[in-house]
């Protein structure tokens, strides 16, 4: 079987990674194994795609972990970056404080700390927001009956949060959130962000990328 060699430096130095490309679309390493195996596609077949494109998908975060009240979040290049202080919102990337699930999955979320969903940034948070109140759960209710359900009074001021939202977005406690438009629907979404608390700590990289930033050269 025919083989061709895809070269490329690591971020960290001059040293060169090298993948082989068999024929069959699967792609493996000739170090030890500390890359990350990335599909095929990714290096061949979408060879063509923009630089900027490349750079950004493999520097987006696709998992997430937590690491004891911090945050450590993991990209598609092998970078790592950990989130600590501040509040939860901002440290999970989630300003709804949304419950990890099925649902915060369905929005992109990477993982969850803290009982709550970890999102890879501030607004796939923030349209997970606005995707939960447009949800069948949400959507028929006014925003005074949806505010009960998603700040209950076990853990909230319900009351407080009602008028709050109300004071900050200048819409009626009575009118239902399938009649907002979306622009009013973008309003409620922010006064929950910073009802909820969006406070930023402090971010720190634990780990570079361990990809080269370009597309990756053929050799033959």
């Amino acid at each position: 079987m025919k083989k061709r060699f895809l070269m490329y430096p690591l971020l960290t130095g001059a040293s060169f990674f090298a993948l082989t490309a068999p024929s069959n679309g699967g792609i493996s390493c000739t170090n030890n194994g500390e890359y990350e195996k990335i599909k095929f596609e990714v290096f061949v077949t979408r060879q063509n795609i923009a630089h900027e494109k490349y750079i950004y998908e493999m520097g987006q975060y696709n998992k997430a972990r937590p690491k004891s009240y911090s945050v450590v979040y993991t990209s598609r290049g092998g970078a790592e970056i950990e989130r600590s202080g501040g509040t939860r919102a901002w440290r999970n990337n989630n300003p709804g404080c949304i419950r990890g699930g099925d649902f915060a999955r369905s929005q992109g979320a990477i993982g969850n700390a803290g009982g709550f969903a970890v999102f890879p940034d501030e607004q796939t948070g923030m349209n997970a927001i606005c995707a939960l109140l447009r949800s069948e759960r949400y959507r028929n209710k006014t925003i005074a009956s949806a505010i009960s359900i998603y700040a209950p009074t076990f853990e909230n001021n319900t009351a407080a949060y009602q008028g709050q939202l109300s004071h900050l977005t200048g819409i009626s406690l009575n009118t239902r959130l399938c009649d907002l438009t979306d622009e009013q629907l973008v309003a409620v979404s922010h006064a929950i962000r910073q009802i909820e608390g969006w406070v930023p700590g402090v971010e720190t990289q634990i780990k570079p990328d361990t990809i080269i930033a370009r597309l990756p050269q053929h050799t033959r």
